[in-house]
């Protein structure tokens, strides 16, 4: 695979020859960390250079992308809800936050760049109303379609787009996508909804038998959460002491069962059922 750096060249190079391409997939599975690879992407886009001299320096317009404000730079993902978690999709009125982005004259000459986090994640009437700007994007815009199954999507949204398959990069950034997915579940878990359970299982499956990236995810959640005073508020309904028993499960049925040939489908269930409840006991029926 092309390094990490010479993708972002190849960008830079079409950029600066005015022949980019605006729509781009970038697909791989749900372990390799493409918001991380984008949002890397869209700051070397977006840097001050000979053609694009805004008089910002480098420095602040990093800061106003991470903090969601710089005025050529839109994020999309799913909405936050009233508790504080991430809805299950983006709905059709967070896709046409691209619209109206579009439409807005901005403060900054030069490019623009969009990221949606993710694609599969677009209920119908989303992709649908993201359709209509592919079909006919502005001069000088860089769409970033985040992409974990391709064959998911809609096949006019891929018809219109380049593809750039990500899968050697996952070790030089954190894996923020996983560990969003798992959050959201597990929120639903504590509830009383397993409705998201098997889904995510299944995504699992397909990208990772090994399943050590969803340990390592689940083991850093738990961790985070009990050191970190301000936790997701699904969380705060239980004690410190609920979080370390979970963490103390999970971490003694991942060292006990790691090497072992077990259903990976049935090991996600399981470890969702220890979160739920660290005393929940004996899963040597997974042998």
């Amino acid at each position: 695979m092309i390094e990490t750096a010479q993708h972002i060249e190849y960008f830079k190079r079409h950029q600066n020859e005015d022949t980019l391409a605006p729509c781009w997939l970038l697909t791989g599975d749900i372990t390799v960390p493409k918001a991380a690879f984008a949002k890397k992407l869209a700051k070397a886009m977006l840097y001050s250079s000979e053609l694009q001299q805004h008089g910002m320096p480098n420095s602040l317009i990093d800061k106003q992308i991470e903090m969601g404000c710089y005025p050529n730079y839109l994020y999309v993902e799913r909405p936050l809800q009233e508790d504080g978690t991430r809805s299950r999709e983006i709905n059709v009125e967070t896709a046409k936050s691209i619209k109206k982005f579009l439409e807005k004259k901005s403060a900054v000459l030069g490019w623009r760049v969009i990221i949606v986090d993710a694609i599969d994640d677009m209920n119908r009437f989303g992709a649908n109303a993201l359709l209509k700007i592919l079909e006919a994007p502005p001069a000088k815009i860089l769409m970033l379609l985040l992409c974990h199954q391709p064959g998911t999507i809609l096949p006019t949204i891929r018809s219109r787009c380049h593809v750039l398959a990500l899968k050697g990069d996952a070790e030089i950034f954190d894996n923020h996508i996983l560990d969003e997915k798992f959050e959201a579940v597990l929120s639903q878990v504590l509830q009383g909804d397993n409705s998201g359970v098997e889904a995510l299982s299944r995504d699992i499956v397909m990208q990772d038998k090994s399943l050590k990236p969803f340990f390592v995810c689940v083991l850093n959640q738990l961790h985070k959460w009990i050191l970190s005073e301000k936790k997701p508020k699904f969380v705060m309904v239980q004690p410190l002491e609920f979080w370390v028993n979970a963490y103390k499960s999970v971490n003694t049925f991942f060292n006990a069962f790691k090497d072992a040939h077990i259903d990976p489908k049935q090991t996600v269930l399981a470890t969702f059922i220890l979160i739920k409840d660290p005393n929940a006991g004996d899963f040597s029926n997974l042998m």
